[in-house]
């Protein structure tokens, strides 16, 4: 029932085709996406442990198959995702290391946290009612691409129907920085440095092999 949540299908809580078809598509998706970055060399400033290689490789799958993003749009969003947090989606802002379990979960205290460092107190408390809604906690990945699935049917679905109009790697990474993310410092160079490798890494896939 929650990858049918989480991938916006029908919520029948049985395995009917659909989602039997959707989740095979989305696995394979996942497996050949960490079988890619374990095979490439990439630059040592990208590096990520097992559980943000994992979480890489479960939003890259949601994001081409639950989101319907081609690889460029895919790749656009995921090098704003790795400057926020490297991929840790207990990650908080302020707090030493990628991986946070000890943090207090505040949507009130104006601190950035999960992937997406969601940091206003209406975007937190949007990403709590996600954990409630799976039963999970916040720090779950699957919570987390919920709450971005939410938002881009909801508060923020003009600036994702955008994305999905836009071709290349470098204007989708700008965008998603300065429309969705919005930090106080827009380091496009840097977000579209990582969009770049990432596209350069994943857009070699053959996911009929």
């Amino acid at each position: 029932m929650n990858f049918q949540k989480v991938y916006g299908l029908n919520v029948t809580g049985t395995a009917d085709s659909n989602t039997l078809i959707k989740l095979d598509v989305a696995s394979n998706y996942k497996s050949k996406a960490a079988q890619a970055l374990q095979k490439s060399s990439i630059p040592s400033q990208f590096y990520m442990d097992y559980y943000e290689k994992d979480n890489f490789a479960r939003t890259w799958a949601f994001l081409c198959v639950g989101m319907g993003l081609s690889e460029a749009q895919a790749s656009g969003v995921l090098g704003n995702i790795k400057a926020e947090s490297n991929f840790s989606s207990d990650n908080a802002q302020g707090y030493a290391g990628a991986h946070n379990p000890d943090y207090k979960y505040n949507i009130n205290d104006g601190k950035g946290y999960g992937i997406m460092q969601w940091t206003a107190k209406d975007r937190k408390y949007g990403l709590l009612q996600a954990s409630n809604n799976l039963l999970s906690n916040v720090s779950d990945i699957n919570v987390q691409l919920l709450y971005m699935r939410i938002e881009s049917n909801t508060t923020y679905k003009s600036q994702w129907d955008t994305i999905k109009t836009l071709k290349d790697v470098n204007s989708v990474s700008d965008y998603f920085l300065k429309e969705i993310e919005s930090p106080n410092k827009l380091n496009y160079a840097e977000r579209r440095s990582y969009s770049n490798t990432i596209y350069n890494v994943m857009s070699k896939i053959n996911y009929f092999t």
